[in-house]
């Protein structure tokens, strides 16, 4: 389980709202900088996109 998983499953609704708010920012942040990154970069990049997704599902 992932650390920030482990983290959403102690708060309360109100934080999990803000928490996935930020994490909504943190994923357009990482998606507009991805562009200028090599390819491997790049689908690393993805990835830790894809489980940020799966994290704000969880925190819904």
């Amino acid at each position: 389980m992932s650390r920030a998983r482990r983290i959403l499953e102690q708060l309360d609704q109100g934080e999990r709202k803000k928490m996935k708010a930020m994490l909504k920012e943190l994923q357009d942040l990482l998606t507009s900088i991805s562009g200028s990154m090599s390819k491997s970069d790049q689908k690393m990049m993805k990835d830790e996109i894809r489980d940020l997704e799966n994290t704000m599902q969880m925190a819904a």
